[in-house]
């Protein structure tokens, strides 16, 4: 028998085990580096994100219970969504992701132990060490659930603790992990500061449901009725986890969704259970009069704000959601957008309308976008992703794609064929375009360089400057990933735009294919780098070649068409949205 690890880290965990052989996961064709053993699995997602809402439909009434059971309150199950946001139907999207590919495993391999599905084995060691110890240290379940994301998540960075010298060196925590933790031994201080009078208007606007700017214009434009309910810190002490027993196992679920509630217990956010009451006290003692209407946007990283929304909408409130980036309207329904709408009143979109719940506004940062008296330089930009894309064993984690542990790797491959493809004069032609995900990051070009190592001959943009600078300076922008909120901003700035990398047609909603369709027609987007690469050194050589190029009248006339749908843009965006909070709060 032989025990399988889902990343390096479970990898270099097991094998320390020495009476434990290990046979290492990678989705696809492509095998690891130095890698004998490899299980070539099929990842059906479509599968994963319906059984995810499944058992999230389920799990959410047992979740709800216990959270009133541990706070002695009587609160629906739509205000702990509320509390709860994303996290919950991370956590469940994120396992669910994970059983369904460890069990194709098991089926198909009979030679294959995956302990982490042994329901024995899970009761046992679930979770941390015993609730009296500071020190925790992870086992291995949760070492092959979750160690890919400890950097990433957002549901990792609000659990952090202190960690023993063993746990540090099974997670490959970086010297300055190791600090920030070694920082908690000492008792956090209470950091929230506010004006508490303020907190009266009918519209509240939540931890950047619109930027703080657009907020001011509209209170303004509607006679100050707006607030901006900044994004507070709260800090707690570094506490034992005491109410985490009374998460008890529910006798009303069974399989897949009482594995899910058991892990629940030890990967719900502090928010849930040791921050609750404070932060609702907090609320309490700071809101003068309730709300009618909260604008947010997904997620809300503040505790302070995600009860202050739940205790309004208890209170009447209408709670809409705002889109925050791109691929809701054209892509499948994922597990994000699924738990933004179960919560929410209205779902304000960028343009598209499926549901009643969709209200299409025209979005300030596309609406804001005006480049008609910039001066174009003979320079273009091949924007891409984030840097975690190019990090070292770093797996970007989507609600829709948990386990992706080749999307980094086919990235990079399309990128690497993009690059080796354009000519000389494309090359001098162009500067490249990490997304700056950290401040810190903005230096981490070298990685990026071992990656792809044609990227030295092309350099790279100033990461400083915003991305609205920078294409208001270029004559021509190429993507290497669709959808792309990048894309949006082009075409509602009117710039020369090339995609490469664009899924199929099938990833797409029904509504969305023919929209799709056109703009591939068109050739604004390509699957194929290549293609992409031979695109770019014919408009390279001249201006004229990319203004002729874009303003062919097929071309515009899809890009029209799919600007009106998803990326919507109006200078009078601002009594749109006046008119919009006004007829809202009436109701």
């Amino acid at each position: 028998m032989e025990s399988l690890a889902l990343t390096e880290v479970d990898e270099k965990w097991l094998k320390e085990k020495n009476d434990v052989p290990v046979t290492s996961l990678r989705i696809g064709k492509n095998k690891g580096t130095g890698i004998k053993n490899t299980i070539k699995v099929r990842y059906d997602k479509k599968r994963a994100i319906k059984v995810s809402k499944e058992v999230y439909n389920k799990i959410i009434e047992e979740v709800s219970k216990t959270m009133n059971n541990i706070h002695d309150v009587s609160r629906s199950v739509r205000y702990w969504k509320i509390i709860l946001q994303f996290d919950l139907a991370y956590v469940i999207s994120y396992l669910v992701d994970r059983y369904l590919i460890l069990k194709r495993i098991e089926k198909s391999n009979r030679n294959v132990k995956i302990s982490a599905m042994d329901e024995e084995s899970y009761e046992i060691s679930s979770g941390w060490k015993k609730l009296e110890e500071k020190v925790t240290t992870s086992d291995r379940l949760n070492l092959q659930f979750f160690s890919q994301v400890v950097e990433e998540t957002r549901l990792y960075k609000e659990r952090k603790k202190v960690v023993d010298d063993e746990a540090k060196s099974i997670q490959n925590i970086s010297k300055k992990t190791r600090k920030w933790l070694k920082s908690l031994k000492s008792r956090i201080k209470d950091e929230i500061k506010v004006n508490n009078s303020e907190i009266k208007a009918p519209v509240s606007v939540c931890d950047y449901g619109l930027p703080y700017g657009e907020t001011k214009k509209l209170g303004k434009k509607m006679g100050k009725k707006v607030y901006y309910f900044p994004e507070y810190k709260m800090e707690v002490p570094n506490v034992k986890w005491k109410l985490r027993s009374h998460f008890e196992s529910s006798t009303e679920l069974s399989g897949l969704c009482k594995m899910v509630y058991k892990s629940l217990k030890w990967n719900l956010p502090k928010l849930c259970i040791e921050q609750y009451e404070r932060a609702k006290n907090y609320v309490y003692k700071s809101v003068g009069d309730w709300p009618k209407v909260i604008l947010q946007k997904q997620p809300q990283s503040s505790p302070v704000s995600r009860v202050y929304i739940a205790e309004s909408v208890k209170r009447g409130a209408k709670l809409a959601t705002v889109q925050h980036g791109c691929s809701y309207g054209e892509l499948k329904c994922s597990m994000s957008e699924f738990s933004e709408k179960t919560m929410s009143d209205i779902f304000v979109t960028w343009g598209y309308s499926y549901e009643k719940k969709d209200v299409p506004l025209s979005p300030p940062n596309l609406s804001n976008i005006n480049l008609k008296d910039t001066n174009k330089k003979n320079i273009g930009v091949w924007v891409s992703k984030d840097y975690r894309f190019f990090r070292e064993n770093d797996y970007p984690m989507r609600s829709e794609l948990m386990l992706n542990a080749r999307t980094p790797k086919k990235h990079l491959k399309k990128c690497k064929k993009f690059a080796e493809n354009i000519n000389s004069k494309s090359k001098d032609f162009l500067q490249f375009r990490p997304k700056p995900r950290y401040e810190n990051e903005r230096n981490g070009t070298k990685k990026i360089e071992s990656k792809i190592p044609k990227i030295s001959e092309i350099g790279f943009s100033n990461l400083e400057e915003s991305f609205s600078e920078i294409i208001s300076k270029v004559e021509l922008v190429i993507i290497d990933h669709f959808p792309s909120t990048c894309f949006l901003e082009c075409i509602a700035a009117g710039v020369p735009t090339v995609v490469f990398g664009v899924p199929p047609t099938s990833r797409f909603r029904h509504e969305a294919r023919a929209y799709v369709k056109e703009l591939k027609k068109s050739g604004i987007l390509v699957s194929d780098p290549i293609e992409a690469a031979e695109t770019v050194n014919q408009l390279s050589l001249t201006e004229s070649n990319i203004t002729k190029w874009f303003h062919d009248e097929h071309k515009q006339n899809a890009i029209n068409e799919y600007e009106n749908m998803y990326a919507n843009n109006s200078s009078n965006y601002l009594n749109e949205w006046a008119e919009f909070l006004d007829r809202t709060s009436k109701h």
